[in-house]
């Protein structure tokens, strides 16, 4: 199966206690912060050696402090650890590592996490080939409204791949992630929808209309 995309987002949501003033003031009380162990400061500090905000870039710098966060269960951190490892970016690229931090970050409901760690074991990479487990990943996410796992979960329904296969589904699945703006998605639901009738392409709209997407 042919998997494009890795999602990687995980944005910050704003300090963890208060609101510095400037970038500069950010700097220190998210070290000051950091060096005593908290980890929300670890993440933030992270976030800014990563984007070189009032620090030069440092991605190994980066990977440093969300490590820390990561180890206390921080799960934005393990994310974006596991981000790196995958890539390879400031670390040693390393997908074992990527798939056992977005299992920590999945297992926290991160929707991301469950996604890429889902590409890692559709493709059997870092870990042992498991698509029935992909595909159970990539439906939590797709249930939070990840339109990449929306994709990929149709692509697997249409082709029987570690589930049943199922047209419909896949349709649904597939229409989903067409309106979310994966243009490969319409391709392959058109083609899908020319080995079916008409009252089994209504059915897969009806189930997409009703489709409301479950918080992360």
């Amino acid at each position: 199966m042919l998997n494009v995309f890795l999602c990687a987002g995980a944005e910050a949501h704003g300090p963890p206690d208060a609101v510095p003033g400037t970038y500069g003031d950010a700097m220190r009380w998210y070290k000051r912060a950091a060096e005593t162990g908290h980890a929300k400061a670890q993440f933030y500090l992270g976030l800014m050696y990563e984007r070189g905000i009032n620090v030069e870039q440092d991605a190994a710098k980066a990977a440093s402090w969300f490590e820390k966060a990561a180890k206390q269960g921080h799960t934005q951190a393990q994310f974006k650890l596991a981000l790196l490892y995958h890539h390879g970016v400031g670390v040693q690229k390393n997908p074992a590592e990527a798939a056992r931090w977005y299992r920590a970050a999945g297992e926290a409901g991160l929707a991301r996490a469950q996604y890429n760690l889902g590409l890692l074991l559709d493709d059997g990479e870092g870990v042992a080939q498991d698509r029935a487990e992909a595909a159970t990943l990539y439906r939590k996410a797709a249930k939070a409204g990840v339109p990449e796992a929306q994709h990929n979960l149709g692509v697997l329904y249409a082709n029987g791949e570690g589930v049943p296969r199922d047209d419909i589904e896949a349709y649904m699945w597939l229409e989903l992630a067409a309106a979310n703006g994966i243009e490969q998605a319409r391709g392959f639901r058109d083609e899908l929808a020319k080995r079916m009738g008409a009252e089994a392409i209504a059915e897969a709209r009806r189930r997409a209309r009703a489709f409301a997407p479950e918080g992360e």
